[in-house]
């Protein structure tokens, strides 16, 4: 019989009317949350206490599992409660002495704003890195065939075989 994979519990608080734009894999997703134990309700973090949202970029991996589940499909001023399960948060090890091990997290989230990239603003660093080498190869091309033309003698055209009888 197959284990049930674990899944995170997602209660909204607030959701606006308006949703324009859902947070996805590659967005920077910019957050207030609330991190407390299940069992005690003992808050272990937050990002209120220090004033400013946190940033998230979905889809990398720096946050734990459920937390980055939790943030998918949220809009600019939702909030919602996110039950963790410990196989999605800090599993057998926790943060000792934090979040002890095995513990089920829940956070509070508020999205502030999401960050998408476009194209353009990824295609910049892109080019940045690359121009400079297919410029760098152009000129050495150019170095080289110009160098090829200067060493090659060049043929005389035949003069003319009248021209050289007459000589």
């Amino acid at each position: 019989k197959k284990k049930a994979e674990p899944t995170i519990t997602i209660e909204e608080i607030t959701k606006p009317d308006d949703c324009p734009q859902q947070a996805q894999d590659g967005d920077t997703v910019y957050i207030h949350y609330t991190g407390s134990l299940a069992s005690s309700g003992k808050v272990f973090d937050t990002s209120k206490e220090r004033g400013e949202p946190m940033a998230v970029q979905l889809g990398t991996g720096r946050t734990i599992p459920g937390f980055e589940q939790g943030l998918r499909g949220m809009c600019v001023g939702q909030s919602r409660k996110v039950t963790i399960p410990p196989e999605l948060a800090y599993g057998d090890k926790g943060v000792s002495p934090l979040i002890p091990p095995r513990s089920t997290l829940i956070f509070e989230l508020e999205c502030m704003h999401i960050d998408r990239p476009t194209i353009v603003r990824d295609f910049v660093p892109f080019l940045q890195a690359v121009l400079p080498v297919f410029l760098l190869i152009g000129v050495v091309v150019y170095l080289y065939y110009r160098a090829q033309s200067a060493s090659t003698p060049t043929t005389q055209p035949k003069a003319d075989k009248k021209k050289r009888k007459a000589n």
